[in-house]
């Protein structure tokens, strides 16, 4: 009887016996099985000839116990003591980052949180990861052109810890970079609601909505579930007031507004609250010509000259101290004879002077 070759244990080991044991990389996720705890590391079974050893500081603030299935990274497949050293940590970053390749690979909209921004745009937190959205691709950023860069950073301030719907424009791992969308997330179900509901808004319609929002550069409102603007020089004619007017406005404050524009496209509202109330210096021009003179009241008194409004208007003008009498002795309240020296409607001035004689 021919005698059976002599196994090795190499043989053994290389073979697909039960006796095989896994090689292990660098890099490599796999599952394991938790078969020990101590307050300082955890022993996890995955399959190789030794146990890996999950380090203290990977296991605070997780709900590991023995017998749980966990995914692991492998640090270290071997180091000086012979020990498997293995991360939770860097496994849940690898199994995110193949989230984020297969949304990019088939669209899907993702949530991030605002953690801070600088000049190009707003640096979030999406899976864990730090993912950056360019203004172009942000909501927030048309905004931003009618307003100072004290409001905008006021503004951006606001947005931090919000939560943002987010689809994936560039994908780079090697070097860490994850660009995101906001734009283009509203091109799922939300844009295509909204178009739906901006259909039913005409251009030039007089609407009643309710505020839901009060930014510094205009009044958030929703009108029957549709969400519109009012810019800020769109709220008053009184464009010089126009960050004391308003804080005069609340949420859950109800306005009529007259519609400005219909962007269907993006499903986009504007309106305008000056627009239903009549255009003052209109009036001043229909009931005053210059030259014309008129008994106003004082409405203010500064170190440079008085602000005198006129009957049936809302417009004030100015009057240089120079040219008042040495011995006037006017306060908030005074009447003031006055004669219109300038009207003029494009670039909102009304001059006024001094003057003895009554209309």
């Amino acid at each position: 009887m021919a005698k059976k070759p002599v196994q090795t244990m190499a043989d053994l080991l290389g073979s697909e016996s039960s006796l095989s044991v896994k090689q292990l990389t660098r890099g490599q996720v796999l599952e394991g099985t938790v078969i020990s705890l101590t307050n300082h590391e955890a022993l996890v079974d995955v399959g190789a000839k030794a146990e890996g050893v999950i380090p203290e500081n990977e296991l605070k603030g997780k709900d590991v116990v023995e017998g749980d299935k966990v995914l692991v990274y492998v640090i270290t497949p071997e180091d000086r003591r012979g020990q498997i050293i293995l991360s939770l940590n860097r496994a849940k970053t690898v199994q995110n980052w193949n989230v984020l390749v297969k949304a990019l690979e088939e669209g899907n909209t993702l949530e991030a949180v605002v953690n801070s921004y600088n000049k190009g745009g707003l640096i979030v937190d999406i899976l864990g990861l730090q993912g950056f959205v360019p203004f172009s691709h942000s909501e927030v950023a048309g905004a931003f052109a009618q307003v100072s860069d004290a409001e905008n950073q006021a503004t951006l301030e606001g947005l931090k810890g919000q939560t943002l719907k987010v689809r994936l424009i560039e994908l780079d791992r090697d070097n860490d970079r994850v660009i995101l969308s906001e734009k283009e997330a509203l091109v799922g179900e939300e844009l295509t609601k909204r178009r739906e509901q901006v259909l039913s808004i005409e251009v030039g319609a007089l609407v009643e909505g309710t505020i839901t929002a009060v930014v510094p550069y205009g009044i958030m409102m929703s009108i029957d579930g549709v969400e519109a603007l009012i810019p800020q020089e769109e709220i008053s004619w009184d464009e010089q007031e126009i960050s004391q007017i308003l804080s005069e406005f609340e949420v859950g404050q109800t306005l009529k507004a007259e519609v400005l524009s219909v962007d269907e496209e993006m499903g986009k509202v504007q309106l305008s609250l000056k627009s239903v109330t009549a255009d003052p210096w209109k009036e001043l021009s229909d009931a005053y010509s210059e030259g014309d003179k008129a008994e106003g009241t004082v409405t203010k008194i500064t170190s440079y000259g008085i602000f005198v409004s006129l009957p049936n208007t809302s417009i004030e003008g100015m009057i240089a101290l120079s040219s008042l009498p040495e011995d006037s002795k006017l306060k908030i309240g005074s009447s003031v004879p006055v004669e219109i020296a300038e009207i003029d409607v494009t670039q909102k001035q009304l001059g006024l002077v001094y003057t003895s004689s009554k209309k």
